[in-house]
């Protein structure tokens, strides 16, 4: 899966507390073999118990030991960013806001180009893709040379699925 094209939202405090009543118990026996761990073997049980009668559990250094390490396990999910909202143009073209704003507008200067929700906001609503202006340095021939380049920077079409209605929601293509 490319995992660059992977966003989940969700509405809630934490994911731990969207999870039906009825799961809890196993979700929480599994959820080390998708999330990094939160606590170490040692400390397991009393994990468990806290997470599913919802007292509050301090984690040890042990504890803190093993989560960190699991941060850098090749496929867990981890939190990459929390926040207020986001728009999803296509494939790493996204804006979001909350506490910190994060981006992406891959093949656009970022320097050049004044980039903020609005503008992400406006194709989305609009349907209409937005110029930008690029420049930077080529070398050719053992000479160096500048540029300036006019191109869709933020287009509303998405070559990967059917965008519906919506706006929103998307189908796999007829292909």
């Amino acid at each position: 899966m490319d995992t660059d094209s992977a966003y989940m939202a969700l509405s809630g405090i934490h994911f731990d507390k969207l999870v039906k009543p009825g799961l809890k118990e196993s979700y929480f026996q599994e959820r080390h073999k998708w999330f990094p761990r939160e606590c170490c073997s040692s400390h397991h049980k009393e994990w468990l118990h806290a997470q599913l009668s919802g007292e509050f559990w301090e984690q040890g250094e042990c504890c803190r030991k093993v989560q960190k390490y699991d941060q850098r396990t090749p496929g867990l999910f981890k939190l990459e960013w929390e926040g207020a909202g986001m728009i999803g143009l296509c494939s790493k073209t996204y804006y979001a806001w909350g506490d910190a704003n994060k981006f992406s507008c891959k093949g656009v200067n970022k320097k050049t180009n004044q980039i903020n929700k609005d503008l992400y906001l406006e194709v989305l609503k609009t349907g209409k893709t937005k110029m930008v202006e690029n420049r930077g340095f080529r070398v050719a021939d053992n000479e160096m040379y500048t540029y300036v380049q006019q191109k869709d920077g933020f287009t509303y079409n998405y070559w990967k699925r059917q965008v519906l209605q919506d706006g929103i929601s998307t189908d796999p293509l007829d292909i």
